[in-house]
């Protein structure tokens, strides 16, 4: 996004001359060229001018773009380096975007001058590469003159503090691999051997790459080569050549470049569902050292940190707020929040849904208030009933619906329609028995259970009618009926009543003190209609006789149906009987009531009494409103008898207990506390609550925050007591244990977390997991992760916590040490692994060199044998075994006996051998044989000495003479 640019870059021109600046072949900044300026160049500084050509559009180029090429004429000399640094010089160097003046960090490059390479001589050299602090980047190992060569033997260095080795790449000659490298932290071995036919390659040709980890941040770090590369040629020659060091330089990048914005939010389809996703847009240039990480509203992380590149959506996701971040080097460049939403649950009514069939009445089910979910319901019935949410017609049976809505949520239940047998209870009190000269009668009018209108069928016929009357005595059988076919029947049996009259035998009153005698018969009972009497001596047709003297009465009384009692009554003359209450007469005063004092329940006296009172109280039986005092009465009743007596009126305290003892309920996370004083003793009559703070006119307010609760009871007498409770905030006790829980994953073994043995829950307890395993104690099946958890019991206690399932690697080790036997004089190499650890269950070898499912082949020849150990959980580990030629190498001394003369023939040469495996074969040229040709003349004899090891080793050596005339002739020899 750049609109200008300027700048200075510096050098000593005492090492490099500057030649020209060039335009890149990618093309660079369009226009660049046109501010080049080359006029310090003899001083050693170059400066550059850009302004963008259309504004409108800002130039954006990808990382690592050349912009420009800088030549120049090496001037210093061997081992001087000419550093050419940017930002220096008179020109201030920045870059400008649309709104501001962009941070430059700047890299330096360098130019190492090597003396040339010998003319034809093979040359290795390592390039260069730029990264950044923690990136990993590989360098090019290339050569030149690299003609028919045979073997090459080379020895990188590097500065450990500065680049960490991470492994070899890109192998690019015959049979190279990564058996050709050994490596310690600071140098890397590199040993090849082409086989049978010599190896050529065209100049600059890339062999391999070394790959290191950048571990601080400097202009150059050197990749050197130690000494001089050991290059064998075709006919096993020793080649002249040179190793060229290469360097990595690090480079630093500029802040966020970032930008983020929300796409498209794809709620969960269902209530509980996961298929949600978000969808995040982002811009930018660098992308891929912009790491993204996704949290849900707990914080947790749902989408691990990872390069942007990598990918921004979140998906499968149920519904929530989730936030994203993107982070450049540690600092936010930008973040949001998405909020997921769900439909309710689908909820099918319950309550109230069903009617019953009944006799010959069908049943219903009606659903169709069902509500949530996503609307549009259809209903599937088993038994089918069809796409209907209001059934009728309904036999007995169940009846088992799934509803789902428009989006394909669902939900389910059952229901049971019974067959309700009748209800109808005729009642069994029903008949009036004739008595005397009366008929009798059935009344069926309080019949209960039944619907609608009902019918009656009477045995024998009494008409469709509930209400019989005019019945004889005898057997009347009813069958009555509803109108839903429902039926009952009974039978009542008419009797003949005798004559129930009962004169009372309580109905003298006797004449006493001043008082005539009475006979009243109101009280007769049984009897039927209007009564009349008939008395000796006569008194008259009265039931109430009075103004009797002492005397005996004789009557005979007959009702309505001719029913008749007869009874006699002596009316004597008494003294008085009245008798004043005592015991529970008083009321005592108590807290703000009065006293009082009820004598009502005087006896023995007759007709209206009179009370007569000390202090006075009036003409009352219960005077009330008293003080505590003594209070004397005396009753006089209408016949002059009396009667007297004294009552004490007390003032009592008040006897009301508040319990103190397990009335207060705790609260405890979402389940409220309470108070239960139901059991307050001692108060009279209602009691009332006063609570503070206000709780109501209660004795167990319930639904209570923890704090102090003051109550204030009083009874209908005014009689008050006091207390206080307090009411705690218990706290949850749930522990989820931490302590062997977790199964981790382990290669094809998958992981588990078990936290069934929660302590301190009340009820049943749930589980929900993040990511999401279900309602479960137990979840399996896991890959390597973070799972977090909360559980909650039945008063909405929670506990939470966090496990991690890590994937334990491998544990296979393949023993390194003494496990190869190697090829000797008539002795085949093997490889001995039974010393392996750490595998799981049965292990099985798979060989490169197919040797077969072993762990001791034998048999073998010189050379690289792979072998992949892998156990029951499919764990491998590899390593490779290299079998050598333990053989002591075959060395030639020849010792030559010159010819003494010119042109004679008295030479001879004694071959001795050292290393080797005997028997030795000699195969000379010219006809010689054996290890001590004699009688040889001068000349060139060439010998090759072959031993019996397998496979076998050879050496040849050669003599030839000097051909001096002037002297005696002789041999020299060498060996190849």
């Amino acid at each position: 996004m750049m609109q200008s640019g300027q700048g200075s870059i510096k050098w000593d021109p005492t090492i490099l001359q500057f030649t020209e600046v060039k335009t890149p072949s990618s093309g660079g900044i369009p226009g660049f060229s046109g501010g080049f300026n080359s006029n310090n160049a003899p001083s050693g500084e170059f400066r550059f001018l850009w302004a963008n050509d259309n504004p409108v559009v800002p130039l954006t180029l990808a990382d690592n773009t050349v912009i420009m090429e800088l030549c120049f004429k090496i001037l210093g000399g061997k081992t001087q380096t000419g550093c050419i640094q940017i930002g220096q010089g008179a020109l201030p160097t920045f870059w400008e975007n649309n709104t501001a003046t962009i941070p430059v960090c700047f890299t330096y490059g360098k130019v190492t001058i090597t003396e040339a390479p010998p003319q034809g001589a093979v040359v290795v050299r390592v390039g260069t590469i730029n990264g950044q602090v923690n990136e990993t980047v590989c360098v090019d190992v290339s050569v030149e003159n690299f003609t028919s060569i045979l073997g090459a033997t080379v020895v990188f260095a590097w500065n450990a503090d500065q680049l960490e080795f991470v492994k070899t790449d890109k192998y690019d000659l015959t049979g190279l691999n990564s058996s050709a490298f050994s490596n310690t932290a600071s140098t890397l071995s590199f040993q090849w051997l082409s086989g049978s036919n010599a190896t050529t390659k065209a100049d600059g040709s890339k062999i391999f790459q070394i790959c290191f980890k950048l571990k601080q941040c400097l202009p150059s770090m050197a990749v050197n080569i130690t000494g001089t590369p050991d290059i064998v040629g075709d006919g096993s020659v020793q080649l002249s050549s040179q190793g060229v060091g290469g360097s990595v330089t690090c480079v630093t990048q500029a802040g966020c470049s970032a930008t983020c914005a929300l796409g498209t939010i794809t709620n969960a389809s269902c209530n509980g569902a996961t298929d949600g996703s978000v969808t995040l847009n982002v811009t930018g240039t660098n992308l891929g050292n912009h790491n993204i990480v996704w949290k849900n509203a707990a914080g947790t992380i749902v989408k691990a940190a990872a390069p942007v590149t990598s990918g921004t959506n979140l998906t499968g996701i149920a519904a929530g707020v989730y936030t994203y971040e993107i982070t450049f080097n540690g600092t936010s460049c930008c973040s949001g929040t998405a909020t997921v939403t769900q439909p309710t649950s689908i909820t099918i009514p319950t309550s109230g849904v069903i009617t019953n069939a009944q006799c010959d009445a069908k049943g219903a089910i009606n659903i169709s208030t069902t509500s949530g979910g996503n609307g549009g319901f259809a209903y599937a019935w088993t038994p089918d009933q069809g796409n209907n949410g209001n059934l009728t017609n309904l036999n007995a049976g169940t009846y088992s619906v799934t509803v789902t809505d428009s989006k394909g949520c669902k939900a389910n239940t059952s229901f049971t329609v019974t067959n309700t047998p009748s209800q109808i209870v005729i009642p069994t009190i029903a008949v009036t028995n004739a008595q005397c000269d009366a008929k009798g009668a059935i009344n069926l009018t309080g019949i209960t259970g039944a619907s609608g209108t009902l019918t009656y069928a009477w045995t024998p016929d009494q008409g469709n009618n509930s209400n019989l009357t005019n019945l004889n005595a005898g057997t009347y059988s009813v069958t009555v009926t509803d109108s839903k076919g429902c039926k009952a029947n009974t039978s009542f049996t008419v009797t003949n009543t005798p004559s129930q009259i009962v004169i009372p035998t309580i109905a003298v009153t006797n004449a006493q003190c001043d008082a005539k005698g009475a006979i009243n018969l109101t009280g007769i009972t049984g009897a039927s209609g209007t009564l009349t009497y008939a008395w000796t001596p006569d008194q008259g047709n009265n039931s109430n006789l009075t103004n009797l003297n002492a005397g005996t009465y004789s009557v005979t009384v007959t009702d309505s149906k001719g029913c008749k009692a007869s009874s006699t009554f002596t009316v004597e003359n008494q003294a008085s009987q009245m008798a004043i209450p005592s015991a529970n007469a008083v009321t005592n005063a108590q807290c703000e009531e009065k006293g009082s004092i009820n004598i009502a329940g005087v006896t023995g006296g007759n007709g209206t009494l009179a009370y007569a009172w000390t202090p006075d109280q009036g003409n009352t039986a219960n005077p009330k409103n008293l003080n505590a005092g003594s209070y004397s009465v005396t009753v006089t009743d209408s016949k002059g008898c009396k009667a007297s007596s004294t009552f004490t009126v007390q003032n009592l305290p008040s006897q009301i207990a508040i319990p103190a003892s397990s009335v207060v309920k705790n609260a405890q996370c979402d389940d409220k506390g309470a108070i239960n004083i139901s059991g307050v003793t001692g108060g009279i009559g209602a009691l009332t609550y006063v609570w503070t703070p206000d709780q109501g006119n209660t004795a167990n307010p319930t639904n209570l925050n923890a704090g102090t609760y003051s109550v204030t009871v009083t009874d209908s007498k005014g009689c008050k007591t006091s207390s206080t409770f307090t009411v705690q905030d218990v706290p949850s006790q749930m522990v989820i244990p931490s302590a062997n829980v977790i199964k981790n994953a382990q290669c094809d073994d998958k992981g588990a977390i078990n936290i069934s043995a929660v302590t301190g829950g009340i009820g049943s307890l749930t589980y929900n997991w993040l990511p999401t395993q279900g309602n479960t104690s137990n979840p399996t099946n896991l890959n390597p992760g973070t799972y977090s958890v909360t559980v909650t019991d039945s008063k909405g206690c929670k506990a939470s916590s966090t496990f991690n399932v890590i994937n334990v690697p491998s544990q296979i080790v393949i023993p390194s040490a003494n496990v190869v036997t190697n090829v000797g004089c008539n002795i085949k190499g093997s490889i001995n692994l039974s010393g392996i650890s750490g595998g799981s269950g049965t292990l099985s070898y798979k060989w490169t060199n197919d040797l077969g499912n072993i762990a001791n082949p034998t048999n073998l020849n010189i050379g690289t044998y792979t072998v992949t150990v892998s156990d029951s959980k499919n764990c491998t580990a590899v390593a490779s075994f290299s079998i050598i030629d333990s053989q002591p190498d075959l060395n030639l001394s020849p010792v030559v006996s010159n010819v003494k003369c010119k042109g004679g023939s008295n030479g001879s040469i004694q071959i001795n051998i050292t290393g080797g495996c005997p028997n030795f074969t000699y195969n000379w040229t010219g006809g010689l044989s054996g290890a001590n040709p004699q009688n040889l003349k001068a000349g060139i004899y060439t010998v090759t000495v072959t031993d019996a090891a397998s496979p076998s080793k050879t050496k040849t050596t050669y003599s030839h003479c000097n051909r001096t005339c002037r002297r005696s002739e002789y041999f020299t020899y060498r060996n190849s």
